[in-house]
């Protein structure tokens, strides 16, 4: 059995984990398929994108389900809580808006950041197929075709310009 003294500190780093900043975790569960879920709640004052006023009027709350690093091989999966918010200023002409959260994810993505960067480093370094079975050895199921979109959407496109030059070496 741990010390008493251990046993708080043990608990106190379990209480400070966060997938990022200005988020709170709610609880941690193991699921049956040996997956964690870890469920969060975002800010509690909503910010305006287009006014910058601050707002405390909620308008619902829509989740987002996100992949994050594995623990011990295993899969985590964030289900973070959103805040959707009322922009009651006059002058603003967007009326409700949701939390954004671009430390840990971007709009619409499945994963968060970290996943991301990993999944770029793989794909750029193994392609496609060898670099799926990696990150389902590592317990981040990500498809093949998945890891090659992620490498297009990073590498913009050359360009260059319309004049071709030939250099023929005689000898």
């Amino acid at each position: 059995m741990l010390a008493p003294r251990l046993r708080s500190a043990r608990m106190r780093a379990q209480l400070k984990w966060s997938p990022g900043p200005g988020v709170k975790v709610l609880g941690i569960t193991l699921h049956d398929e040996g997956n964690w879920v870890v469920s969060t709640a975002a800010k509690p004052v909503g910010i305006c994108p287009d006014c910058g006023a601050r707002s405390p009027h909620r308008h619902g709350w829509p989740h987002r389900c996100l992949q994050d690093l594995p623990v011990q091989g295993q899969a985590v999966k964030i289900r973070l809580t959103l805040n959707r918010w009322q922009c009651r200023q006059q002058r603003c002409g967007r009326r409700t808006f949701t939390d954004r959260l671009p430390e840990i994810a971007a709009p619409y993505v499945r994963r968060t950041k970290r996943v991301a960067e990993i999944v770029g480093l793989v794909g750029h370094r193994m392609g496609g197929r060898p670099g799926e079975d990696l990150m389902h050895r590592l317990g981040m199921p990500i498809r093949d075709d998945t890891i090659l979109r992620k490498l297009k959407r990073g590498n913009p496109v050359s360009v260059q310009n319309g004049t071709v030059r030939v250099r023929c070496h005689r000898g």
